[in-house]
């Protein structure tokens, strides 16, 4: 549950109205950010960025990214990236690892 109301996606109009229809809006991140049309994109940009333009191994990123996100208690990182993870590579053995790991 969020503690502020996502944007009302159907309200925006102009080119916000137009990167939401090619962003898509089925991740709440991207919902939340739409209330800042330039926040959203630039947080689309970075991430585009880190996450296909980047020199790191895919299966390296995601394993970095998802130790990080347990450290931070950022439940929903996690629960996105775990998705993506196994998108790229990682196993649901390591993911149970980075779960299990206490420090």
């Amino acid at each position: 549950m969020s503690r502020i109301p996502y944007y009302e996606v159907e309200n925006a109009i102009g080119k916000h109205a137009e990167f939401l229809a090619k962003l898509g809006t089925d991740l709440n991140i991207y919902r939340m950010l739409a209330h800042s049309e330039f926040g959203l994109k630039g947080f689309v940009r970075m991430g585009n960025a880190l996450l296909h333009r980047g020199e790191l191994d895919p299966v390296l990123r995601e394993l970095a990214i998802l130790r990080v996100g347990r450290l931070s208690r950022a439940a929903y990182e996690v629960f996105q990236h775990e998705r993506i993870g196994r998108g790229v590579g990682v196993t649901d053995d390591k993911i149970t690892a980075l779960r299990d790991a206490t420090i």
